[in-house]
């Protein structure tokens, strides 16, 4: 979630950065084109001068043109020209670089997202407990799968595996009746709850349990979704 309201803050800054950007080259653009059109008047003017064009007969006074020319003078009084106005100077690339920098340097101080644990558990009538919760991460799955009988010995155990479409392949390394075995198991999930296949068990060479004809397996032992924090002992 930081990450992301990170990402989305930067995303708008460089909206609005490549905004100011077109702006200010507009206003360049718009700017040089005044000082074109000036230069061109000026120059206009100074040929007519020269050649004689443009001057009234005489005897015949004619209106007065504006004298476009610039008055240089002499001396310490005389008039200086003007020169051009500044132009905008915008080094956007040096902007976008800093905020880029300031981006990643966020990013790199924030903490890192926690992946969100997802609980289920199933409550029995004699008042058994089974209790399934993982994690997803990156790199695959990782969870607790734990069976709390309330007449018999329970088993207790971590899981390992990957995730694929909706169907968890994990291997379950439990504990039962003091003795830690490995079995394979497969857990569909759906939207507020999870449910575990069940099926004939056979042992491989690799000493692990799993289903003899996994494709056909029932899936028939539900865990119903709940808050994680009911989910710990």
């Amino acid at each position: 979630m930081m990450t992301t309201r990170l990402m989305a803050g930067l995303t708008v800054f460089m909206l609005v950065a490549g905004a100011s950007a077109e702006t200010a080259d507009r206003i360049t653009r718009r700017g040089g084109g005044r000082r074109r059109r000036d230069r061109g008047g000026l120059v206009h003017a100074r040929q007519r001068r020269a050649d004689g064009r443009g001057r009234p007969h005489r005897g015949a006074p004619g209106p007065t043109a504006p004298d476009r020319s610039i008055d240089v003078g002499d001396g310490p009084g005389r008039a200086s020209r003007p020169g051009r106005q500044p132009e905008p100077t915008l080094d956007m690339r040096q902007r976008l670089c800093a905020a880029l920098g300031l981006a990643i340097s966020l990013l790199a101080c924030a903490r890192p997202e926690s992946p969100a644990v997802q609980c289920f558990e199933s409550r029995l009538p004699d008042e058994s407990v089974l209790r399934f919760r993982y994690t997803e991460h990156s790199g695959g799955i990782t969870g607790v799968l734990d069976y709390d009988f309330a007449e018999k010995d329970g088993a207790h155990g971590t899981l390992t595996g990957q995730r694929v479409g909706d169907v968890i392949t994990a291997l379950w390394t439990r504990t039962i009746e003091g003795v830690t075995e490995t079995q394979e198991v497969r857990i569909r999930i759906e939207r507020d709850r999870a449910v575990k296949a069940n099926g004939e068990l056979v042992g491989g060479t690799d000493n692990v349990l799993r289903l003899r004809d996994p494709e056909h397996a029932n899936f028939n032992e539900t865990f119903n979704r709940v808050r994680c924090a009911e989910n710990r002992e």
